[in-house]
């Protein structure tokens, strides 16, 4: 792998898989724990064993790449015997099925909501892509045994790198970045002097034709933004901001949409860059509420304070955000891949029109990551 690439994945890995990597990165294991990474090491062996490499197709590299059941309660035995907490083994739990999502679709083929996002961006039209996930399996297959449960983490991550062509670790040091001069601020903050801790604006991909046009702030952005400043003009209602969104649509653009967000807010409407706090990574809504929740955390806002998420009608009549929120957004949470919600925050509706609150639980102070978030409405693997 050339050593960029290997960067690259390497980032990927500590963002997507960080608890995996904090359990499973340490030096010293007991025999215990060996032994059950030599048996996951072997079931690997067993499914690979009657495959020639050289040939193997891509549904046949996700079939062998897939966490089984099997593999899963090995692991579960092992984080236990590292006496991970309960936290832990919620975020261990997360971090599997996350990686069974990105083999599925990004190597097997199964289909997803949002094709425009998820989809491989990679492309097999000359075996490459083929190629280079055979070196993975070969990798694993002649690996350690004392390492092979993080290298099956790792070997995911690189896939998702391939498609993401690094923009997830661009974005977060990026987001690191923008953030410093904001926590730094966070610091003398009282918060119970407002009515909420920050102030969340909710992200919105620019069109194809805005897109075309050059534009980096689509005018759904805009009009949230509109809305947001408007009502906490002079901090009437919270001393931060919190601006949510990744590198969304159309695939592989480089317009994100949280850092374009800061840019526009701080150009066009005097906000100080202290006061606006980055979310440069969701993809989807469910993923702007937990990673506001992340940058409340990371700001040192205590239990019980509350987010204020004002949203506005879609101008372009194609789904009304808000309804989403209130409806099917939280009896969805268990459903997504990241940990449910309610360890977390609550939500429920804010006495403004079209509002909702985020209510910060305890659980908020042991939120582990990953950043990203991908559901897994993919079903089993195809084929």
């Amino acid at each position: 792998m050339p050593l960029e690439h290997a960067a690259g994945a390497k980032d990927a890995l500590l963002v997507l898989f960080q608890c995996a990597v904090s359990l499973l990165g340490r030096e010293t294991m007991s025999t215990e724990v060996a032994a059950l990474q030599k048996r996951f090491f072997e079931s690997f062996s067993a499914r690979t064993g009657d495959y020639d490499i050289g040939l193997m197709n891509l549904r046949a590299i996700a079939h062998v790449l897939l966490f089984s059941e099997e593999d899963k309660q090995i692991l579960l035995q092992t984080i236990e015997l590292l006496d991970a907490s309960a936290a832990e083994q919620t975020w261990f739990t997360a971090n599997i099925n996350q990686a069974n999502y990105f083999i599925k679709v990004l190597v097997g083929g199964n289909s997803t909501p949002y094709p425009d996002v998820d989809a491989p961006s990679y492309p097999d039209t000359n075996g490459k892509y083929s190629h280079r996930l055979r070196g993975i399996i070969a990798r694993l297959r002649t690996g350690l045994s004392e390492t092979a449960m993080l290298e099956r983490f790792r070997a995911v991550a690189e896939i998702h790198y391939l498609n993401d062509q690094g923009r997830l670790a661009e974005n977060l040091a990026l987001q690191a970045q923008e953030n410093a001069a904001a926590l730094r601020y966070a610091r003398g903050i009282n918060y119970s002097e407002y009515t909420y801790g920050a102030v969340v604006v909710l992200g919105h991909s620019p069109t194809a034709e805005e897109a075309k046009s050059g534009t980096t702030c689509s005018q759904m952005t805009k009009d949230k933004v509109a809305r947001c400043v408007g009502l906490n003009r002079g901090a009437k209602l919270a001393p931060l901001y919190i601006v949510c969104g990744g590198s969304v649509r159309p695939q592989l653009t480089r317009i994100n949409e949280g850092l374009s967000m800061k840019k526009y807010m701080m150009e066009e409407y005097g906000i100080p860059a202290e006061q606006i706090l980055v979310d440069a990574t969701s993809e989807h809504t469910y993923s702007n509420f937990m990673n506001a929740v992340l940058c409340a955390r990371q700001a040192q806002m205590p239990d019980g304070t509350k987010l204020g998420v004002f949203l506005v009608p879609d101008r372009y009549g194609k789904k009304d955000q808000y309804a989403f929120c209130i409806s099917r957004m939280w009896p969805r949470a268990g459903v997504e891949v990241f940990p449910r919600f309610d360890p977390y925050f609550s939500m429920v509706k804010a006495k403004e029109d079209r509002a909702i609150e985020i209510v910060l639980g305890d659980g908020a102070q042991e939120f582990l990551g990953p950043i990203l978030l991908w559901n897994d409405y993919t079903g089993e693997l195809r084929g």
